[in-house]
């Protein structure tokens, strides 16, 4: 019989509904990948939303109230007043959008960050930056010390919307919306900003590259080589005593590992896993230049492959 469980009660679930949203949301929020979204929607949603604040502006300020109109200027043209419940909406939906440009600089800047821990070392090989503090919660005898490196990592998305759509960008085009100077001095600043922002993720791409390349090259020069030295399996036979003994050795190979299959090409199968068949089949038959030994034989060489047809026996 299966085990009942209890369903929690409606009071705990009435407690647990905002904390349980929050946590839906930051799954969702961490599944996207913001690599790939920034580039087709970072930029048209930031332009989205500097033209529509710049027409709730230019409409709020065109439509404001004038409770103290001067006796001398009656006769001229004035701005319109209205108190409808739309003109509430836009002011509302305005300052939705400065308060959420302002989450995105601030989560920008300060907590799309990325720790990681060092090996203990000395204090004099560490170089010293700012987001590098010791991670030792006791202080140690010990010369080495590890510590934890805290590196700004934002995602492309969050980084080009704050370029396009920053706060300060919001605070000019609020106080000086009736100047078209103005307007045209916030978007080249916006769009200066975005370029700078550009080139640093261009070139953060081109380090990736480069250390990329430098970890292939030595892969290939002194990591490779190394691991498939050419070797051969040799077998010591002393069964005859100390006055006669055998040594008998197989001609030189290279152990093949599925590591070390580099396979890049598109119509080439991709490496499996080691828990594939294929992993299984390959580990099994890596001493292919010679047969097994059976198992109810009383060689004390069992543990070894049988010899083949070109060995070389010393015998003393």
């Amino acid at each position: 019989m299966a085990k009942l469980i209890r369903r929690s009660s409606l009071t705990s679930r009435i407690l647990n509904f905002p904390i349980n949203v929050f946590i839906s949301v930051s799954e969702d929020f961490d599944s996207v990948e913001w690599d790939k979204v920034s580039e087709r929607w970072s930029i048209p949603l930031s332009l989205v939303s500097n033209i529509l604040f710049i027409f709730i502006r230019a409409y709020l300020e065109n439509t404001k109230l004038r409770l103290n109109r001067s006796q001398l200027f009656v006769g001229a043209k004035s701005a319109k007043a209205t108190n409808s419940w739309f003109r509430g909406f836009l002011s509302f939906f305005s300052l939705c959008l400065v308060v959420f440009s302002i989450i995105n600089i601030l989560s920008c800047f300060y907590f799309q960050k990325k720790t990681y821990r060092t090996l203990p070392q000395p204090d004099k090989n560490v170089q010293t930056t700012p987001g590098l503090r010791s991670a030792q919660l006791e202080p140690s005898e010990n010369e080495n010390k590890c510590f934890e490196l805290i590196v700004w990592s934002p995602n492309r998305f969050s980084l080009y919307f704050s370029c396009l759509f920053s706060p300060i960008h919001l605070f000019i085009l609020w106080v000086y919306i009736q100047s078209p100077k103005i307007i045209l001095l916030s978007v080249i600043f916006s769009l200066l900003l975005f370029f700078i922002a550009r080139k640093f993720v261009d070139m953060m791409k081109d380090k990736d590259c480069l250390h990329q390349q430098v970890f292939y090259e030595y892969d290939k020069k002194f990591v490779e080589p190394r691991l498939s030295v050419a070797k051969r399996d040799v077998a010591t036979n002393t069964s005859y005593g100390p006055v006669s003994a055998a040594v008998e050795y197989y001609s030189p190979r290279r152990p093949i590992d599925a590591f070390l299959e580099h396979k890049t090409s598109p119509s080439v199968r991709s490496p499996k896993t080691p828990g594939s068949p294929l992993f299984t089949y390959r580990r099994g038959n890596r001493h292919s230049l010679a047969s097994s030994v059976p198992r109810e034989t009383n060689s004390p060489l069992k543990r070894f492959s049988r010899f083949p047809a070109e060995r070389r026996q010393f015998e003393s």
